[in-house]
């Protein structure tokens, strides 16, 4: 009995070993990245992104979060813009407009508490008359935090759907005004 726990116990540290080194060979950042195009113009579209209150008519997590509490900040759209959010599915958080390049580019800062922080962008792209290529982004670094390189392995599947949905709900509110979620 003694001789097969010497042989577990020095299998199970030489998987964390592995586990440890295989975690600081992982990428220390990651980054993912949906676009859609939309029938409108990019004067027409810009505002319902760089307003943080019609950013909730489209929100896919205010759709997964409905009961979500949010407190808006005494700026509501473009750079300075922030709110922050508590909710029983979305947890707490907040989000700043930290960069509003009118037209072409927002960049906003999130903070997730104790999950860390990440970039989330949109850009725009005009192409054609009367559309706009619109590609959201998030940034995430989590350093030589292992669990958080490991996390980042899974971020793409984590949130690619929902950044799907949100560009959809963008799409819909943009060409038609039907708005996916009401705002307080």
């Amino acid at each position: 009995m003694k001789s097969f726990l010497k042989w577990f116990g020095l299998g199970f540290a030489g998987l964390i070993a592995i586990l440890v080194l295989v975690g600081f060979l992982l990428p220390s950042s990651y980054r993912i990245s949906r676009s859609i195009e939309i029938q409108k113009s990019v004067d027409e579209v810009f505002p319902l992104v760089n307003n943080l209150k019609n950013q909730q008519k489209w929100s896919p997590w205010r759709e997964m979060d409905p009961d979500m509490k949010i407190e808006w900040g005494s700026v509501l759209e473009g750079k300075g813009a922030k709110y922050s959010w508590t909710g029983p599915k979305s947890g707490e958080g907040s989000m700043e407009i930290t960069e509003s390049v009118q037209n072409e580019k927002i960049v906003t800062a999130l903070d997730f508490g104790q999950q860390g922080q990440a970039t989330a962008d949109f850009l725009f792209e005009p192409t054609g008359d009367n559309s706009v290529k619109v590609t959201w982004g998030f940034d995430g670094s989590p350093g030589m935090d292992l669990v958080g390189r490991y996390f980042g392995l899974i971020m793409e599947s984590m949130l690619g759907p929902d950044y799907e949905k949100g560009l959809s709900h963008l799409k819909k509110l943009a060409e038609t005004g039907e708005a996916a979620n009401q705002v307080d």
